[in-house]
C-alpha cells in the first residue's frame, strides 16, 4: 500500500508537471499567435502606407505632368502670339514705309521735264528709225511704248522688229506682254509658247 501512495504521489507530481508544461505550451502558442497577428498587422499597415505613398506619388506625378503640358501649351501659345505680333509689326512697318513713300511722292511729284524728256525720246527715236531703220530701234520703241502703257503702239513696233528679224526672241516677248496687258491672254499664251520653243 505505501508503494501505491508513492506511485499516486508520483503520478500527481507527474500530472502537475505535465499541466505546467501544457500551460507553458499554451502560453507560447498564444504568444506566437499574438506575435504572428502583430507581424501581420504590421505588414498590412506597412503595405497600406506604401500603397498610399505610391498613390500619392502617382497623383503628384500625374498632376505635375498635367501642369507641365499646360505650361508647354501656354508657352506655345505665347510663341505663336509673339510671332503674330512680330509679323503684324513688320506688316505695319512696311505699310508705314509705303505710306511715307506715297506721301513723299504726293508732296514732291516727279518733275514734268522727265515726262517731256521721255516723249521727246520717243519722238526722236521714231524719227531716227524712219531715217535709218534698225532692229534695235524698233525693239526700243516697242519697249518704251509698253512702259508707257500704250500697248497697241508697242504691238505695232514689236511686229515691225519681227519683220526685220523673224528670229528675234525679244520682239516676241514684247508682243506677248502687250497682248497680255490688253487682255488677249490666249493669243499671248500662244506667243509665249513660241518664244519658249525658240
Amino acid at each position: 500500500m505505501p508503494w501505491k501512495i508513492i506511485y499516486w504521489v508520483n503520478m500527481q507530481e507527474r500530472i502537475y508537471e505535465l499541466e505546467k508544461a501544457y500551460k507553458r505550451y499554451l502560453k507560447k502558442l498564444w504568444f506566437k499567435r499574438i506575435l504572428f497577428a502583430l507581424c501581420g498587422i504590421f505588414f498590412v499597415a506597412c503595405g497600406i502606407l506604401f500603397w498610399e505613398k505610391w498613390q500619392e506619388k502617382k497623383e503628384l506625378s500625374l498632376k505635375a505632368s498635367a501642369e507641365k503640358r499646360a505650361l508647354e501649351s501656354k508657352i506655345d501659345q505665347a510663341k505663336i502670339l509673339q510671332e503674330k505680333q512680330k509679323l503684324s509689326t513688320q506688316k505695319l512697318e512696311r505699310e508705314k514705309e509705303s505710306l511715307k513713300e506715297e506721301l513723299e511722292l504726293l508732296q514732291n511729284p516727279p518733275q514734268k521735264f522727265i515726262i517731256t524728256s521721255n516723249a521727246l525720246n520717243l519722238a526722236n527715236l521714231k524719227k531716227s528709225f524712219y531715217q535709218n531703220p534698225s532692229l534695235e530701234k524698233a525693239l526700243k520703241l516697242a519697249e518704251l511704248y509698253l512702259e508707257a502703257k500704250d500697248y497697241k503702239k508697242s504691238i505695232f513696233w514689236s511686229l515691225k522688229a519681227n519683220e526685220m528679224d523673224t528670229n528675234s526672241k525679244q520682239s516676241l516677248l514684247l508682243f506677248a506682254k502687250a497682248k497680255e496687258a490688253l487682255g488677249e491672254v490666249m493669243e499671248a499664251q500662244k506667243v509665249y509658247e513660241l518664244y519658249e520653243a525658240r
